[in-house]
């Protein structure tokens, strides 16, 4: 770094004494924010390991930074509520982001081995509860309810209102009953995992944390990230068979459960980021489709743009 030269004022002792003060001081300050860029380097590198890290066993766990083993935790109940597919769904006829109106990522491979929703920029603001959600494709999965063919979907959920985070499974046109355990919804029956308790974040907090998600035959993991603590829950994948069927995936904000609309201030702005793997370093492809969540926003959808290379992902915004 170059430091200013200073030349002797007019005015006598001032200027230099100023001078020299500038000179002493300002190594302090370049230090100081030098500190302040490794820190932020050393938290992005640990949530990019701790996000991969996968949990020992079925169950519910937590890791602080800058640790990268997960400690079992206590898991909770997730909310009596749906956050999937309504019956009819249809693309909104007006502005704002709704079923039909949104962008999915898809790996160069055609197969998601994990992914990761996060939000690089946010200008954003609104009172309500809200929902993180990053969601699969609709798949035809054999393995639903013990059914010989089935219709599924799956979705990771971060819920700010009862400060949980969980899976929930679907299984589509189910019809009018439902196996025990499951709960019927418009025509399709829908179940959660365990939860873990996690912070009820305001949506300031937006721009530091990241909801991701991996799925193999061991099992399907949720890692939900804030600042200085992950979150995950840890969940069989014979439910739906996720790591078989999952070639898509989507991710934003939206209201918290029950088909309800997140009602951003105007002038609100974001950014959204999904990181997608699919042991490739080819280039996801943006599709714009149904995210077939029946959750909403009133942002309306700006360009949506992929990066290829060792972190393969696609970014697109959204205003209003």
């Amino acid at each position: 770094m170059k430091y200013p030269r200073f030349a002797r004022p007019s005015g006598g002792r001032a200027g230099v004494a100023a001078g020299w003060f500038w000179l002493l001081v300002a190594p302090a300050a370049f230090a100081e924010s030098s500190g302040a860029d490794a820190e932020a380097a050393a938290r992005q590198a640990w949530r990019e390991s701790i996000a991969q890290a996968a949990a020992p066993h079925a169950g519910c766990f937590e890791a602080g930074y800058p640790g990268l083993d997960w400690q079992e935790v206590p898991c909770t109940d997730a909310p009596h509520r749906p956050y999937g597919r309504r019956a009819g769904l249809q693309p909104r006829a007006t502005g704002g982001q709704g079923v039909g109106d949104a962008y999915m990522a898809r790996p160069a491979t055609a197969r998601v081995f994990g992914a990761t929703g996060s939000f690089p920029r946010a200008a954003a603001r609104t009172t309500q509860a809200f929902s993180l959600q990053l969601n699969s494709n609709p798949m035809s999965s054999g393995e639903c309810l013990n059914a010989e063919f089935c219709d599924a979907w799956q979705q990771f959920v971060y819920s700010s209102g009862s400060g949980t985070a969980f899976i929930q499974y679907w299984a589509l046109g189910s019809g009018t009953s439902c196996p025990a355990g499951w709960t019927l919804r418009g025509g399709n029956c829908y179940r959660n995992s365990a939860a873990i308790r996690v912070p009820k974040l305001s949506i300031g907090a937006l721009t530091e944390t990241s909801l991701g998600a991996t799925a193999t035959s061991k099992g399907d993991q949720l890692v939900f990230i804030t600042s200085n603590r992950a979150y995950s829950v840890f969940a069989p994948d014979d439910v739906v068979g996720l790591s078989t069927f999952w070639k898509e995936t989507a991710f934003n904000v939206y209201g918290d459960g029950g088909e309800k609309e997140l009602q951003f201030a105007p002038g609100s702005s974001l950014e959204v980021r999904i990181g997608v793997d699919g042991k490739s370093d080819g280039t996801p492809e943006c599709i714009q489709a149904i995210d077939w969540t029946s959750e909403m926003n009133n942002m309306n959808l700006g360009p949506c743009a992929a990066f290829g290379g060792r972190d393969p992902h696609v970014r697109f915004t959204e205003s209003n």
